[in-house]
């Protein structure tokens, strides 16, 4: 028995498996809908568009998650120019002494 057109896109661009929002086997549109929702709440977990920010614990200015990142390395250089000062005077101290 041969299908006509439509019955044939609607065989190869839904699927049962997967459900719409009324409980319908979902389509193309239904998955690229999902998809875009998907891909809007990543970019606001990442980058929330809603949010004013707030200042870190170095000063910064963070509004974003990639932000966040950014100021942990900032911390992280800070902790380690730290470490390497006292071994500097660690080292001074240690020659003054002998």
């Amino acid at each position: 028995e041969r299908m006509t057109i439509a019955e044939a896109m609607y065989e190869n661009f839904s699927s049962p498996n997967v459900g719409d929002s009324n409980g319908e086997a979902a389509n193309v549109v239904d998955a690229l809908d999902n998809i875009a929702r998907a891909t809007r709440a990543l970019r606001s977990a990442v980058t929330p568009g809603s949010k004013m920010g707030n200042q870190d614990a170095t000063g910064a200015h963070v509004e974003s998650l990639t932000e966040a990142v950014m100021g942990m390395t900032a911390a992280q250089v800070q902790i380690a120019e730290a470490i390497r000062d006292l071994a500097e005077a660690v080292r001074e101290h240690t020659r003054w002494k002998d």
